[in-house]
């Protein structure tokens, strides 16, 4: 799909040294036990040396290890802080722990060529105006490409799982986002203030965003997938059902990729103990090479750091 990719300049920042704690050392061996020797005695009460000693040992306590001290949200700050400043080229970071609202930003308000992340909200737009009886998503849409003929909620499901951009042009044909369409109303109640994002055969995916931006979006998505509204289920399945590289988790994640020239991004809602939304935006895309090497890691390097923090700042009072 073509692209308009951003065009600032870009500012190289300098290169730190990251920090590692080191696991504890092992507790030092203990001494050798020390044998009791017992005197068997004779039948007048005289002691027989002769009898053979009975060794027996010491009881010695066991030594409980020193457990590992938790890393606090001060030092997670400082790791996750401290990998930013060495990387390369420019990389936003938002997070938001849904429950209280702690927040960590980094660059949030950088703009990027928003890529395939246009199309989260875009879906999320489509399934509400169903949900209002606004459009029918049982419509069928005609084969194109790559993309079979199917229903429009098989192509939201298509669009968001697979960042499939034929089943995108599918639904976009019928249902176009032009900037003078409602879309762009609909990103200013999600907290988007982006009149020129839009997606359309005349424009196919157009716009920036920032990382508050994203993260802005993945809060709605979150009240939307906790709704009982009637897509809700259906649309939650589609960002679970993503499965790419870049930000990883060993909890469940609500995901959406965008990638393109100057473009590689990556933003999730992480369902924790204590839930929280991700977005990672940065300059490190590529129009020939999906996921390139090394930005594709860096980011997940940048969610494993993350994930730390969210889990050690304590939770805010309400």
């Amino acid at each position: 799909m073509s692209k308009l990719p951003l065009a600032s300049a870009l500012c190289a920042l300098s290169l730190l040294a990251g920090c590692y704690a080191e696991p504890a050392e092992e507790a030092a061996a203990l001494p050798d036990a020390v044998s009791a020797v017992t005197s068997s005695e004779t039948e007048d009460g005289e002691e027989d040396d002769s009898a053979s000693p009975l060794a027996t040992a010491t009881p010695q306590p066991t030594p409980t290890p020193t457990p590992e001290p938790a890393i606090t949200e001060e030092e997670a700050l400082s790791a996750l802080n401290t990998y930013l400043e060495s990387l390369e080229g420019v990389v936003s970071v938002s997070c938001v722990r849904i429950s209280d609202g702690y927040t960590y930003e980094y660059n949030a308000d950088c703009e990027y060529y928003t890529a395939s992340l246009l199309k989260a909200p875009y879906a999320l737009w489509l399934c509400e105006r169903a949900d209002a009886g606004e459009i029918d998503l049982t419509t069928a849409l005609p084969a194109l490409d790559t993309a079979p003929a199917q229903t429009a909620q098989d192509a939201i499901y298509s669009m968001i799982s697979q960042s499939d951009n034929d089943a995108a042009t599918q639904l976009y044909r019928v249902w176009p986002a032009y900037t003078e369409s409602d879309f762009s109303a609909f990103l200013l109640t999600l907290g988007v203030d982006r009149p020129l994002n839009a997606l359309s055969d005349e424009t196919n995916i157009q716009g920036v965003f920032s990382s508050r931006d994203a993260a802005n979006i993945l809060l709605a998505l979150w009240d939307y997938f906790e709704s009982d509204a009637a897509n809700a289920a259906s649309l939650q399945q589609a960002f679970l059902d993503a499965d790419h590289p870049m930000l990883e988790s060993d909890y469940e994640m609500a995901k959406k990729y965008g990638s393109w020239e100057y473009a590689l991004h990556d933003m999730a809602i992480v369902y924790a103990d204590e839930p929280y939304c991700i977005a990672v935006l940065t300059s490190w895309g590529s129009a020939e090479t999906d996921f390139p090497e090394p930005g594709a890691s860096q980011i997940t390097e940048i969610g494993n750091l993350a994930a730390v923090l969210m889990e050690s700042a304590p939770l805010q009072a309400a």
